[in-house]
């Protein structure tokens, strides 16, 4: 919602601060949410497989052994929707930023963009890439291992 000032063109820019604090606690909270998705499949896969080494599974139930990838298909598309959602209002939050003349630099996106090269920033994106491939190596291994 947008509330001009009267006989001006300009959006109050109190009205701006909190639609900027309301978008910074969004950002956080996809964040948190994006990341327990990494957790969740990690915890859901060692429990499916747990169960299914120790419970016997009949042949025609083999199908049950490729669950743990399926769980990983599914919360990657998660982890993906949430980072979509973080970096939508990353640019939202950047043009707030911009209205509000906060363009010192501050919050992350600003040093996300500044620092693209960064072995650092490249190293978190490089880590999670990492582990969703361990998670999906893994998952398949053990459909392939126990399946057949």
């Amino acid at each position: 919602i947008e509330l001009r000032l009267e006989g001006r063109n300009q959006v109050d820019p109190q009205i701006q601060m909190e639609q900027y604090a309301i978008v910074r606690h969004e950002i956080f909270e996809q964040m948190k949410l994006r990341d327990d998705c990494i957790k969740f499949v990690a915890i859901a896969n060692a429990a499916v497989a747990s169960w299914l080494m120790t419970n016997p599974v009949n042949d025609s139930q083999q199908i049950v052994y490729w669950l743990p990838l399926l769980l990983t298909l599914v919360f990657f598309v998660r982890y993906r929707v949430f980072s979509s959602r973080i970096h939508m209002r990353g640019i939202y939050s950047l043009e707030l930023e911009k209205q509000l003349g906060l363009t010192d630099g501050i919050g992350w996106q600003h040093y996300w963009n500044a620092n693209r090269g960064n072995i650092i920033v490249r190293s978190v994106t490089t880590t999670d890439f990492f582990v969703w491939i361990l998670l999906f190596l893994s998952a398949v291994w053990f459909g392939v291992t126990f399946a057949s």
